[in-house]
């Protein structure tokens, strides 16, 4: 199982829903331009976030649907093993239950989806740090227009 967070030639990318975004553009700050800047990350982090907010919702009904298939299996495997007059052991019944074909399946598609939601845990995360820089950058951008006028200022004076 390939990571859905991966890089690509130093460009970070990731896979969601047969659809690659490029991370390293998605989180660029462009410096000589904050005000857009500033206006385009509510809209991002909320994209991010209700992104990841949607694979978590996916996640969690394809872990039903895997518990839902493994309780199925072991009734039907257990009941099975009991009309044949055996007396199964619960851990031999999962055993079996755990190598069923949709069983298995059901339980590559969680690992995969948990991938997908990791890495998207991540973006947002990543998001968070893109605003704490956007307000260091302004701030920093900020003092320095307040330190150019002082400073003009006191050579129009002298």
């Amino acid at each position: 199982m390939s990571s859905p967070l991966r890089r690509v030639k130093d460009i970070a990318s990731i896979t969601i829903r047969g659809r690659t975004y490029d991370l390293d553009d998605e989180l660029r700050i462009n410096p000589d331009d904050l005000q857009t800047e500033f206006l385009d990350q509510p809209r991002k982090a909320a994209f991010w976030g209700a992104l990841h907010r949607r694979e978590l919702a996916v996640l969690r009904e394809k872990e039903e649907t895997a518990e839902m298939l493994k309780q199925r299996f072991f009734k039907e495997i257990w009941d099975a093993l009991v009309a044949d007059g055996s007396k199964p052991y619960d851990s031999y019944v999962w055993s079996l239950v755990y190598v069923e074909e949709m069983v298995a399946n059901a339980r590559k598609e969680v690992r995969e989806r948990k991938a997908v939601v990791e890495a998207l845990r991540n973006v947002v995360e990543a998001f968070e740090h893109r605003k704490s820089s956007l307000i260091n950058l302004g701030a920093s951008s900020r003092r320095e227009n307040e330190s150019l006028t002082i400073r003009k200022r006191s050579s129009n004076n002298g």
